[in-house]
């Protein structure tokens, strides 16, 4: 059996630089490179994990999940303390806040089931992927939907008089908005729009975030569905990774799922092969090993017959000696 740097050279690819393989891979799988008097198990070289597509995948969300979090905290605590704190009664954006930590477990489990490929892992993940798009639509409607009722309410505590600390926050920049509205330069309206061009801005912000991170999520989600439905075990994956890197030419009359079936029966026959030249190579090893066992207890029966006849010899001398 080849090495996985060596597949494909019959067809003349050369995949030394493209291989690449997932952690639990690296920890896990050996394979044999053949010789001609011998069979060598050698270890997979694993300075090259870094080239999976899913390694770079997981890695990616996660790191753009991290920067949305953050995002989302913050303008959580923007939006709290500077544009609603008057309105405890009016939470719209909370379920945004939750949209974010469902990312964060969502990734976690989807993490785990890119690494062990369980199906267990697959099906888990996939159920609460799922569950974190239909969140992040319905923050997408909130973020939108519900952006003039914000700007209602923003309105009413205008006009109740109890505009200090909405608007407060634009005082430096908007010299007009605060305490002073007498000015000539200053119109309650303008402070208004002030309010409804910050409201638009975040809500836009708040959509594209949302809107990539579904992106992110429908792609995984689609991903982990193809592996369930097509069955896709560690094994199975690991045998259409390596379906692929071999580039095998399949007529177009065959079938994804004939092309499947007879690689499965040509690797197992591989293995088959493996097997047989292991278990070849342990019952020569055995019998060397009973050969060198006997050689050496006829050496030992020998030297046994050598020290008996040295011992016989020096009693004959010994008695000649008695005798003379």
């Amino acid at each position: 059996m080849q090495t996985f740097s060596e597949i494909g050279k019959s067809n003349g690819n050369n995949l030394n630089k493209t291989t690449g393989v997932t952690p639990i891979e690296i920890l896990t799988m050996t394979h044999v490179k053949e010789k001609t008097s011998s069979i060598k198990i050698t270890k997979f070289n694993s300075i090259l994990w870094y080239k999976d597509p899913f390694v770079i995948l997981s890695i990616t969300s996660m790191i753009f999940f991290l920067g949305t979090v953050v995002g989302g905290v913050y303008l959580q605590t923007y939006l709290e303390d500077k544009i609603i704190p008057t309105m405890i009664d009016y939470t719209p954006f909370d379920i945004f806040v939750i949209f974010y930590i469902t990312s964060i477990i969502v990734h976690v489990l989807g993490a785990l089931a890119i690494c062990f490929r369980h199906s267990y892992f697959i099906i888990f993940s996939s159920i609460c992927r799922f569950a974190a798009i239909i969140i992040g639509l319905a923050t997408l409607y909130i973020s939108y939907a519900d952006k003039d009722e914000l700007i209602n309410k923003v309105a009413k505590v205008w006009e109740e008089a109890d505009y200090e600390l909405t608007v407060s926050f634009i005082k430096e920049k908007y010299q007009c908005c605060g305490w002073n509205i007498t000015n000539e330069d200053c119109s309650i309206q303008r402070c208004y729009n002030s309010i409804y061009v910050t409201i638009d801005e975040i809500s836009r912000w708040i959509g594209i975030g949302v809107f990539c991170i579904n992106a992110f999520q429908t792609g995984l989600f689609v991903n982990e569905i193809l592996m369930l439905a097509l069955g896709m075990t560690e094994k199975k994956f690991l045998l259409l990774k390596r379906l692929y890197k071999k580039k095998i030419k399949i007529k177009s009359s065959t079938t994804t799922s004939e092309k499947y079936r007879k690689f499965i029966e040509k690797d197992d026959k591989q293995k088959l092969n493996e097997k047989r030249m292991l278990e070849e190579k342990r019952r020569r090893k055995s019998k060397r090993k009973e050969k060198f066992n006997d050689e050496t207890n006829d050496i030992g029966a020998d030297v046994d017959k050598i020290q008996l006849r040295d011992i016989k010899i020096d009693i004959d001398e010994k008695e000649i000696e008695l005798n003379s």
